[in-house]
């Protein structure tokens, strides 16, 4: 992992503010007669209810409605969580940036434009491209490597880069492209929204990774730690085939 950056200030009145934002609502869906409805019906469907108004009426009906509607709610405040902190952070801006380096692409870029690209530091970009760095240096001297201005980086190897450090969010890959999605990458590259409980002490090792930048959100760390499960070939395979 190569990104750092720094905490965010006020977490803790964040954190708070979010978690009354997401109890209520919680709160508002759960008590909507909509949404029970809703579950209602899912459970006449799935066949643990019965199909008549009169039997649903039943005490036993009733109860697995009211446990299910408890196990809805439950799941559902786990899903909001994740889902305000993003709304709230989202930066549309960014996906703009995202799009236009898919889509409108520069022949070459500076090491400022894909720090401000890759939301990462100019020295973890410096450490990315050592190599060629090291390179461009003994063919150019050391004028201007203090600034990185005579380097440029080829868009085909900035992709690539990309691809094999992880350094865009595949979500965000796919909010910014939109219907054009399938003209850069293959239907393999989509994202799947999943669910998952942990135990606190495994969110604990999360969140103390000191590895991982330390603003991320619990599911943006999962999120960069089960990339790394895979190989650069594994994560690159056709990344730049295919961009078309």
């Amino acid at each position: 992992m190569i990104r750092s950056s720094q905490p965010a200030q006020g977490t803790s009145n964040l954190d708070a503010a979010v978690s009354d934002a997401v109890q209520a609502i919680a709160a508002t869906i759960r008590d909507h007669q909509v949404t029970c409805d809703h579950l209602v019906g899912l459970l006449v469907a799935a066949g643990r209810l019965p199909s008549t108004t009169a039997e649903r009426r039943q005490p036993q009906s009733q109860m697995l409605v009211a446990a299910t509607l408890l196990r809805f709610t439950s799941i559902l405040e786990g899903l909001l969580d994740v889902v305000v902190t993003q709304a709230i952070e989202e930066d549309d801006q960014h996906l703009v940036e995202i799009r236009r380096f898919f889509l409108e692409p520069q022949e070459t870029y500076s090491m400022q434009e894909l720090a401000a690209l890759w939301h990462i530091s100019i020295d973890d970009v410096r450490d990315v491209y050592h190599d060629e760095i090291a390179r461009w240096e003994e063919s150019n001297g050391r004028e201007g490597i203090e600034t990185n201005k005579a380097l440029r980086i080829k868009w085909a190897k900035a992709v690539h880069t990309t691809a094999i450090f992880s350094l865009l969010r595949p979500s965000d890959i796919e909010r910014a492209l939109g219907h054009d999605f399938m003209n850069v990458r293959t239907e393999r590259w989509r994202t799947v929204p999943i669910l998952i409980r942990l135990p606190r002490f495994i969110a604990n090792a999360f969140e103390l990774d000191g590895s991982l930048p330390p603003k991320l959100a619990l599911a943006h760390r999962i999120e960069q730690v089960l990339m790394e499960f895979f190989t650069a070939e594994n994560l690159t395979g056709n990344a730049t085939d295919e961009v078309h």
